[in-house]
């Protein structure tokens, strides 16, 4: 059946992309599928794993949609001139962070520079008239601000680079991390934690796509939330329900790393889970996310 597979962050693990692709019923070199179907990327294609340029290749032979993560975009601010420094500062962190990637594709080198500009070609979200991709988080009032910094396919503009630097009063820089790194909460002191790279942070991401109803607030919630007060936790539950996804058409997003097993969350789905690669299998006539259409190796 012809349709959509909605591929979840790659991060450099192209053997596993392979096998993904393979479980999938597309076969190389070209990554075809005998039906027709088609992948789309939510991003993040690198960082992380040391099997950069066998994805490059993969995915740049399909005939694929490509999202923008947070790490290509990271990827070109690290690149890009700004006005005090390069956008993204090359901190010690910042380049540790990259250095998988600048490892196989060395700053300067005409493959690195290649790869950058290929990733100014992804747009920020895709939007059909069935479902909808973003990285990490889908809020109409942060597109609507990033409206004037997208081309017509929803691509950043040249100009967007320099108001994300610049963070000028359009509130874009703001609009652009909740689309790219989904909306964060900000922790008392005393709720500071630990991250997965063991970096102290008093900032949660919201878990955006739960209902309201749920007490999962957010990321590292079983670590935070018993050192929250009944009022920073009135706060966090009004945060989540300020980006409340509440449209009916099907959303698909990446980026949260979750743990167990893959599951959608009613008209939403990650396919971005802990120790896996994961797809969501659109097929042509869908109106809706059905269980069991995640796959995963």
């Amino acid at each position: 059946m012809s349709g959509t597979d909605i591929i979840g962050d790659v991060h450099a693990q192209g053997t596993r992309l392979k096998a993904l692709l393979s479980k999938l019923g597309y076969s190389g070199p070209q990554w075809k599928h005998p039906d027709g179907r088609k992948a789309a990327f939510v991003g993040d294609f690198i960082d992380r794993g040391q099997e950069h340029a066998m994805v490059f290749d993969i995915v740049r032979s399909m005939d694929a949609a490509f999202g923008l993560g947070n790490h290509e975009f990271n990827a070109i601010c690290y690149d890009r001139e700004g006005v005090n420094g390069h956008i993204r500062p090359r901190t010690l962190s910042n380049t540790a962070q990259h250095i998988d990637f600048l490892s196989e594709f060395p700053l300067g080198s005409d493959g690195h520079r290649e790869i950058i500009e290929w990733f100014k070609t992804f747009p920020v979200y895709i939007e059909t008239d069935k479902f909808r991709l973003t990285h990490a988080c889908w809020h109409q009032n942060s597109l609507e601000i990033c409206q004037p910094y997208l081309a017509d396919d929803n691509t950043l503009t040249d100009a967007a680079y320099s108001a994300y630097d610049t963070e000028n009063p359009s509130g874009f820089r703001e609009a652009m991390n909740v689309l790219m790194k989904g909306p964060e909460f900000c922790l008392p002191k005393e709720a500071e934690y630990l991250d997965a790279h063991d970096q102290p942070r008093r900032r949660a991401r919201l878990y955006w796509w739960k209902p309201q109803e749920e007490s999962d607030y957010f990321q590292y919630s079983q670590s935070i939330m018993p050192l929250l007060s009944c009022d920073t936790l009135r706060l966090a539950q009004s945060a989540r329900e300020e980006f409340k996804y509440a449209s009916e058409i099907p959303v698909f997003f990446g980026h949260y790393n979750l743990k167990g097993h893959p599951v959608p969350f009613g008209n939403a789905a990650c396919v971005n889970y802990d120790g896996r690669l994961v797809a969501y299998r659109w097929n042509e006539g869908d109106t809706s996310i059905q269980p069991g259409r995640l796959v995963y190796v």
